[in-house]
């Protein structure tokens, strides 16, 4: 997580390069601003921590930023800052990435 005094926390900093045949073209998505907040809810067995403390491990679906409620194509899209509306669509997409893997 990183901060910027205009966006606030960004929960999303990718930054590399996307490569087409030959030709790289710089890839940059810092995802700040309150639109890129979203509530999770994870769902525990009811039985899960009646023990005592239990290691909780959650699968990351990183490829959910990109296919989600809305289909990303990073050809077309190769920089994500300082756009509330991309900001919240791509919010959209990183709120089903998460996955709790039961013990």
């Amino acid at each position: 997580m990183a901060w910027n005094r205009e966006v606030g926390y960004k929960f999303v900093v990718m930054e590399g390069g996307l490569r087409i045949g030959e030709e790289v073209s710089p890839l940059v998505y810092h995802v700040g601003f309150s639109e890129n907040a979203r509530e999770v809810d994870i769902h525990l067995p009811p039985d899960i921590g009646a023990e005592g403390d239990v290691d909780l491990h959650v699968s990351v679906d990183v490829a959910k930023l990109f296919d989600g409620s809305s289909q990303i194509d990073m050809q077309r899209l190769l920089s994500v800052k300082f756009n509330r509306e991309d900001a919240a669509m791509l919010a959209d997409n990183y709120a089903t990435m998460l996955a709790p893997i039961y013990p």
